[in-house]
């Protein structure tokens, strides 16, 4: 749901909200959406790797390639071919809700 959709769905609930209210409902639901903007960001592998075992899409260098995959990471390694090496990653996106 859009950040328009989820202030139109609580000004149906809430029709008598002030303008003060507006404001607050739209940087709360501005700090959500930019939280969410920051689990698609590319981390560094030198900044942190992931947490925990699982699929994400990383960049994957193979000499001069650098290209974007979805590769395995388990415990501290990526499962890639040896002479390649993960510079970045992000987590995956949810599947649509459609």
């Amino acid at each position: 749901m859009s950040i328009i959709e989820r202030i139109e769905a609580h000004l149906s609930i809430q029709p008598r909200i002030t303008n003060m209210g507006y404001a607050l409902i739209g940087y709360a639901l501005l700090h959500e959406s930019l939280d969410e903007l920051k689990k698609r960001q590319w981390i560094p592998v030198t900044e942190r790797l992931p947490e925990k075992d699982g699929e994400y899409l990383a960049v994957v260098e193979d000499g001069e390639l650098r290209d974007k995959f979805v590769v395995f990471y388990d415990e501290q390694y990526w499962a890639i071919l040896m002479h390649q090496k993960v510079t970045h990653w992000m987590p995956l996106p949810e599947l649509p809700h459609d």
